[in-house]
C-alpha cells in the first residue's frame, strides 16, 4: 500500500474516518508484541505496582466507574425496531447490530464526554458497523438515552416515533 497523505484521510466522510482509525488501531491490538515503554510510563507501572502491593485491598470496584445508562422510552423502541428490522434482513445481523450498540454504550459509560456536542448538552455518538447514532447526555450520575437513530430518518420521522410510544 502507497503513503495516504492527511489531505486524503480529509476527503473522506467522518464515518469513513471513524472506521480507518478503528481499523489501525485494530491493526496495533493485533500486534504479538507489547508497544514499547518510555522509561517515564515504566517507572510510572513500577510505582503503580509497588502501591498495589503496599495497599492491596483499596481501589474502586468497576460497576462503580462505569456510569448507569437511562433509555427514555423512544430510544428503547428505536433499539427494538433496528434490531427486528437487521435480524429479518439476515438471521444474526440484529444480534451484530446490538453488540455494536453495546459498544458505543460501554465506551460512553467510561468517558461521557468523549463525544461531540451535537445539540445544547446533548451528545452525538456514532456507532461502529452500522449507520446510527446514539443522542445522550450525562445527567448527575447517570447517562440518558434519548435516541439510537438511523443516519438518513429526517427530524419529523423522530416526532412520529416518539408519539406512538
Amino acid at each position: 500500500m502507497g503513503k495516504v497523505s492527511l489531505a486524503d484521510v480529509l476527503e473522506l466522510s467522518v464515518s469513513e474516518r471513524i472506521q480507518l482509525a478503528e481499523d489501525i488501531w485494530d491493526s496495533l491490538a493485533a500486534m504479538p508484541q507489547p508497544v514499547l515503554l518510555t522509561e517515564a510510563q515504566r517507572e510510572e507501572l513500577d510505582r503503580r505496582l509497588e502501591d498495589y502491593h503496599q495497599h492491596p485491598d483499596e481501589g474502586i470496584p468497576w460497576e462503580t466507574v462505569m456510569l448507569p445508562v437511562i433509555y427514555r422510552s423512544a430510544a428503547e423502541f428505536e433499539l427494538r425496531e433496528a434490531y427486528h428490522w437487521y435480524e429479518e434482513r439476515e438471521p444474526g445481523l440484529g444480534t451484530e447490530f446490538m453488540r455494536s450498540i453495546d459498544a458505543s454504550i460501554q465506551l460512553i459509560r467510561r468517558h461521557p464526554e468523549i463525544f461531540p456536542v451535537a445539540h445544547r448538552n446533548i451528545r452525538q455518538a456514532l456507532v461502529r458497523r452500522f449507520p446510527y447514532s446514539i443522542f445522550y447526555f450525562p445527567a448527575d450520575e447517570t447517562i440518558i438515552v434519548l435516541s439510537v437513530f438511523h443516519a438518513s430518518r429526517q427530524p419529523k420521522r423522530w416526532n412520529r416515533l416518539e408519539s406512538s410510544t
